[in-house]
């Protein structure tokens, strides 16, 4: 998929029924913190942090960038407005083709409160692990409205930043131990989302 800024504003191809333009105003509420933009307040002010320490933690690490955009209500991904709100953004997301891109909102009963997409260069580095079958394992999991409904959207988002997160520090810490013993899959990847236990105890091994 096209994950430069361009290639997001006409790739979400999902009708989401539009609000009137009116629905425009809530940029004004837009919390922007680092790769992490909240347009419809899905996040406490302390999980927007701690993501943002979390994907600094993971760009300096591993050159990898993760970005998180919740957008505000009532955006049609076809509409001009989604473009309107993804194009002041550009700048500051900074996207490339190293880049995973997590799309949080939330458009009914039975669609996932996440989209998920990544570079070309990162499809290409990581095909057999790390791949679309991977995200959408934690779209259907992390993203499953019931799933939602239960945790919350702010539970749900960190979960899902968490697990991803994990996956890229785990993949890159083994493309390491190849490089210095030849071993890289002397430990079986994960089929789908990285267990939470695993997720602990990956992130703590990064300072997190």
């Amino acid at each position: 998929r096209d994950i430069t800024v361009g290639g997001l504003l006409s790739q979400f191809s999902l009708f989401v029924p539009s609000q009137s333009a009116a629905a425009l105003a809530t940029r004004d509420a837009i919390e922007v913190e680092g790769g992490v933009v909240d347009g419809n307040r899905l996040m406490a002010p302390s999980t927007r942090t701690y993501l943002r320490k979390l994907l600094e933690r993971l760009e300096q690490d591993t050159k990898i960038k993760v970005r998180v955009i919740c957008p505000p209500p009532g955006l049609g991904r076809r509409d001009e407005a989604w473009k309107d709100f993804m194009r002041p953004l550009a700048k500051g997301l900074d996207l490339d083709t190293n880049s995973v891109v997590i799309v949080a909102e939330q458009r009914g009963p039975r669609m996932s409160f996440l989209s998920l997409s990544m570079g070309q260069k990162l499809q290409e580095r990581f095909q057999y692990t790390f791949n679309n079958d991977f995200l959408r394992s934690i779209e259907n999991r992390l993203g499953d409205p019931r799933n939602v409904g239960v945790q919350g959207t702010d539970e749900a988002l960190r979960d899902s930043v968490e697990n991803i997160a994990a996956a890229l520090f785990d993949l890159t810490d083994r493309e390491i131990e190849f490089r210095q013993t030849r071993s890289l899959y002397t430990r079986p990847w994960y089929r789908s989302f990285v267990p939470k236990e695993d997720v602990v105890k990956i992130l703590g091994c990064h300072g997190m």
